[in-house]
């Protein structure tokens, strides 16, 4: 009998037959369960072996504890890192190494991002900077996500890697949907020196993700990870305006007519360029509207 209680509440059980010999395993699916959100212990134990009293009881009961983060309600997010903000949460691996850390150092937009002090770094950390909360996207028709990155190498050698994540499942896997490293990263901001990289609003870089595969899911987080070179520590990295909207309805969408107009970046925030080009001379009037046709 495999027996199972979330928390406080009753005690539920179900039956598994089979044939194990003595030490391997076998992986039990337990049937669905709801739960509220926050932290929850979930007990597992067995009893009755071979139909029997168990000679041995101490290995029979298991503890975990989990948490269930609720649908985030305000949607599309865009994050500039203005505001002290629990919508984040940051960890890194190991007992040393920096975690994500908001600064003033520099920004994109605004006067805040955040940053990775990779000067002070452990080699080989990992930094981990995650959204608390999941995100129901069934509502959108073109999710988008966007980021700004300023970065610089140390040495020309330095392979430190940001890498974009998402998760379906509450943050237990985790899929890679994006990896920028080494001199890719620093390439169209900072290139390289041994100084503590500051970088200016014009050295950001805005990259795009595809996330189209979790388009239809009410359940998404979003993971952002910097793994720091583990043969040495590399310079630092900044982070800033996160957007992750549906774009069809909050992004800019990009136009080519006769002046070869051109919007972006799509989706904006704070800023936005409009580039045309025209062979003749003309009065141009561009008027900016709402969701709702106010101008």
């Amino acid at each position: 009998d495999i027996n199972y209680q979330l928390d406080n509440g009753t005690v539920q059980t179900i039956n598994w037959t089979g044939t194990l010999a003595s030490q391997p395993f076998i992986n039990v699916s337990l049937p669905a369960f709801t739960s509220t959100s926050g932290t929850h212990t979930l007990t597992c134990f067995t009893s009755n072996p071979n139909s029997t009293s168990d000679l041995n009881a101490t290995n029979d009961q298991s503890l975990s504890t989990f948490t269930v983060s609720s649908q985030h309600a305000n949607l599309p997010i865009v994050e500039g890192f203005e505001n002290t903000d629990s919508d984040w949460a940051t960890s890194h691996s190991g007992s040393t190494g920096v975690d994500w850390t908001i600064t003033t150092n520099a920004a994109a937009t605004g006067v805040n991002s955040i940053m990775i002090d990779n000067m002070n770094n452990t080699a080989g950390n990992n930094s981990f900077l995650q959204t608390n909360a999941s995100y129901d996207l069934t509502a959108f028709t073109t999710p988008a996500l966007s980021f700004k990155v300023a970065y610089q190498q140390k040495a020309t050698t330095n392979v430190d890697k940001l890498q974009v994540f998402v998760s379906t499942d509450c943050g237990a896997s985790w899929v890679s949907k994006k990896v920028i490293q080494g001199s890719a990263l620093a390439a169209l901001s900072g290139g390289v020196s041994s100084s503590p990289y500051m970088p200016s609003a014009a050295q950001f870089t805005t990259y795009t993700v595809n996330i189209n595969s979790v388009i239809h899911n009410t359940n998404v987080m979003f993971r952002w990870a910097f793994l720091a070179d583990p043969n040495g520590q590399g310079n630092n990295l900044y982070l800033d305006d996160i957007n992750i909207v549906d774009a069809s309805v909050s992004g800019i969408k990009n136009m080519a007519v006769a002046a070869d107009l051109n919007i972006y970046p799509n989706p904006s925030h704070n800023n936005v360029n409009i580039a045309f080009n025209l062979t003749e001379n003309h009065t141009i009037a561009i008027n900016v509207v709402d969701m709702l046709g106010r101008v």
